[in-house]
């Protein structure tokens, strides 16, 4: 191991990963305990089947978006 906590960060960059399969920016939370990549699979299917539960978000222009979005909307 190089880092003490190499498990959390591997932890951390999996779930990263997991979510990103969703396909689109995702403006939220996640908190996972004893999270796998069965469980945050699982967390996205079940999100998606409720269209209660997300709203997609547009912005005009970059400077209203978040600013962890501003990137990503100006290389588009």
């Amino acid at each position: 191991m190089r880092f003490e906590d190499e498990f959390v960060k591997h932890k951390v960059l999996d779930a990263i990963g997991d979510l990103y399969l969703l396909g689109h920016p995702l403006i939220g939370a996640f908190a996972g305990y004893k999270s796998g990549h069965a469980l945050n699979n699982a967390l996205l299917r079940a999100l998606l089947a409720d269209e209660q539960a997300w709203e997609f978000v547009t912005f005009g222009k970059a400077e209203e978006a978040p600013n962890f979005l501003r990137l990503q909307l100006q290389a588009a």
